[in-house]
Order: C-alpha cells, then sequence, then structure tokens
C-alpha cells in the first residue's frame, strides 16, 4: 500500500481516512461526535472582520476545505471541496439561547458530504448584564479540540484586535499513524501491540475488572447538559502550587475527583476498580512533529485502570493517576490505540458499520474522560474576549 500522504498535492487533502479519522466520521453516523468552541463577549463583535478571518483560516488549513465522502472502492476519503465562506448568521436569544444552542449543535449532525465542516453562529446579548457569543461547530472527523480552540483564538485575534496572524498555509499532513517512530510501525509495532495485550490483560486481572455500569441509552436518545466550572486565577495557582508540593499533577488531581465521584454516584463509594481515560496530545511525539496550530486529528486515548478503597484518599489516588498514566504514555501505549483497532474490513463506511461499531463500543466498560486541549492565549479574560471554553457530547 502507497504512503497515505502520496495522493496530497499542495492545499488539498485528498486521501483515505485515517484509524482516529475514520472512527470519528463513521461513530458520528451513530452518535454525533460534534464539538463545540464557545467564545464569550461583553458586546458582541462586528460580523464582517469575522467573516475576513475566516476566509482567511479557510485558506490556511487544507482540512477547513474538504468534504467526507466515500468513494467507489468503498473507501472514506478526504476530497477537495468547493471554495465555500464559512458564514455567520445572527441569531437572536441572548445569553439564555447561545447556552440551549451549544446543546443543540452538540446533537445536530453535518450532513453526509458537507462543506466546509465548520459552523459559526453569533448571539448578541439581550441584556446590560448578559453576555454576547459566537459559537463554532467542529466536525470530530477533521480535528481534535486544541487545534480547533488554536484556531479560534486565531481567527479573533485577527478579527477583533487587528493584530497580524501568519497567513501562510499549513502543509496537508497524513494520518498520525503514518508518523509514527519506526518502533511503533511494521515487525517491532505488531511486537509492541502483542506486548501491549499482556500488560492491560496482567493489569486487568491485578486490579479486577471495572464493575457494571448502567446500560447506555438507545442510540440517539442522549440527555446532554453543560454545566462551567471555572477557578479564579488564585484558585488555579493554588491548586497547582497544591499538587507539585503532593508530588502529582493538576490533571492527576481533576482525574482523582472524577474516579471518586464515579464511584460514589455508581456505585454508593464500595470499593472497586474504575477507569480514567485520557485524551493524550501526540503532536510532539511524532517524526515530524506536527504543531498544535494545524487543524487534524492528532490524539489518542489511554485508558488507566485504578482501585478504588471505600476510604480513599484524594492525594494518594491523585499520585496513582499520574504514575499509571507516564507509565503508559512512556510504554507506548498512545502509540497503539490507533494500530490495535480492528481492521476497516470489519466496520465498513456505511450504516451497517456504524451500527456494528456502535455495539463495539457498548461493550467495553465506560471510562470517566478527562481532557486537557491547552493552553488558552493570554487575551481570553482580557480585553474584547471574556472567555474561551469547548464542550463535547458523551458519545
Amino acid at each position: 500500500m502507497s504512503d497515505p500522504g502520496e495522493a496530497m498535492t499542495g492545499k488539498e487533502m485528498a486521501r483515505p481516512l485515517g484509524k482516529g479519522e475514520r472512527f470519528y466520521w463513521l461513530f458520528d453516523r451513530v452518535s454525533c461526535t460534534n464539538f463545540v468552541v464557545v467564545a464569550e463577549f461583553e458586546e458582541l463583535p462586528p460580523r464582517e472582520p469575522l467573516i475576513r478571518a475566516l476566509d482567511t483560516a479557510r485558506q490556511r488549513h487544507p482540512l477547513l476545505g474538504v468534504r467526507i465522502a466515500v468513494d467507489g472502492s468503498g473507501t472514506a476519503r478526504y476530497e477537495p471541496a468547493p471554495p465555500a465562506s464559512i458564514s455567520v448568521p445572527i441569531i437572536p436569544g441572548g445569553e439564555e439561547g447561545w447556552r440551549a444552542e451549544i446543546l443543540a449543535q452538540l446533537d445536530q449532525r453535518f450532513p453526509d458530504e458537507a462543506f466546509p465542516l465548520l459552523r459559526c453562529q453569533a448571539f448578541p446579548a439581550t441584556t446590560e448584564d448578559g453576555l454576547s457569543a459566537i459559537v463554532f461547530t467542529f466536525h470530530h472527523g477533521i480535528t481534535d479540540a486544541g487545534a480547533a480552540a488554536r484556531l479560534v483564538e486565531e481567527v479573533l485575534t485577527d478579527a477583533l484586535l487587528g493584530l497580524p496572524v501568519d497567513d501562510s498555509a499549513f502543509p496537508p499532513r497524513p494520518p498520525q499513524e503514518a508518523l509514527y517512530d519506526n518502533p511503533f510501525r511494521g515487525l517491532g509495532g505488531l511486537l509492541r501491540r502483542l506486548w501491549y495485550a499482556l500488560t492491560d490483560a496482567l493489569d486487568r486481572r491485578k486490579k479486577g475488572a471495572p464493575r457494571a455500569l448502567p446500560a447506555p441509552a438507545p442510540s440517539g436518545a442522549r440527555s446532554l447538559h453543560n454545566e462551567q466550572i471555572h477557578l479564579r486565577r488564585e484558585q488555579t495557582v493554588t491548586l497547582a502550587h497544591r499538587c507539585r508540593k503532593q508530588k502529582t499533577t493538576v490533571h492527576g488531581a481533576i482525574g482523582a475527583a472524577q474516579l471518586m465521584a464515579l464511584s460514589e454516584v455508581l456505585h454508593g463509594g464500595e470499593a472497586g476498580t474504575e477507569i480514567l481515560g485520557s485524551a493524550i496530545g501526540m503532536r510532539e511525539r511524532l517524526s515530524p512533529p506536527v504543531t498544535d496550530r494545524e487543524l487534524g486529528m492528532f490524539i489518542s486515548m489511554v485508558h488507566t485502570r485504578h482501585s478504588i478503597p471505600e476510604d480513599a484518599k484524594p492525594w494518594a489516588l491523585a499520585r496513582d493517576v499520574k504514575a499509571e498514566l507516564e507509565t503508559r504514555v512512556t510504554r507506548g501505549d498512545a502509540h497503539l490505540l490507533w494500530s490495535t483497532f480492528p481492521p476497516d474490513s470489519q466496520f465498513p463506511p456505511n450504516a451497517e458499520g456504524a451500527q456494528r461499531l456502535a455495539k463495539l463500543i457498548a461493550m467495553q466498560p465506560l471510562p470517566s474522560i478527562l481532557t486537557n486541549i491547552g493552553k488558552v492565549g493570554p487575551d481570553a479574560g482580557t480585553g474584547p474576549i471574556k472567555a474561551l471554553h469547548f464542550a463535547m457530547a458523551p458519545q
């Protein structure tokens, strides 16, 4: 098979979807995988500069110029789409309206072969103390949330502050698995996958299987809720300092809190095993590295198992989360996730394949998911941008 990158020319992204891209695109057919990035303002900025900045971004990012289609051979591919501006409709409803729209967008699929795979809506405030917002909705088949948040930040910087943004086009990229180092490809990759399966089985036997969770809702019947909890700057500094003192990380501390909450809510605090899923950024682990300013699906998931006693100690569990995650990332679990995914022949790019994928996922233990989309620039929370955050629905 030829290198997935060979079919790409210029700014076009004409190639088959990679494993992760294909997963999100196929699963989207039964459980919408959109995510939303929201920028909040005291006063809605002018619409024209925003449209201009989005057009500039579309010309720079190859994945804003594609649609996803199935070719004659039954392969899901990125295909260059005709040029199309990203519209920005002004929608009344104020803060109540855009908060409700977040949930609506999380459950509103992009039509098949739609382009561009980004929607943008503007909501002016209706009261003096209300907030305006711009809601950016991304198809998860073209990018991860970290790069999307960076794109939104750059678009707003260009449109609102008039600050210069590098307008050079980004190169088209192959799937992330095509950029793995040699130890994770070929025979070496196969041996690592076998070792991964063995060590995972031993860990599962040592810590026990996760406890049964309530049956998932029927396909399409999701209950979505978006609740924001903000830490003030001084609270964030205090938390980071406390984590260093306790020899863990903020990720470890929040992961421990999630695990303990999951144990309490679903199992009444009884001792048992819970799973934490951590989204791992792969960009710096690829050859060559991919910058955080380029759209693309360059994340992986690492699942860690944790024994939760009835008298669980938060900081001890936070240290366990940190240690387990470091061990699994170091041995290459993040590289192996998509490599160990069943072959595409088992999940054809159609409704039947999507249903098979949904059934496979329903058989897996459901983890608590923790993600850090990365640092948001210094202008968020100062100047015209009051907050920048994202939301993703349960799948």
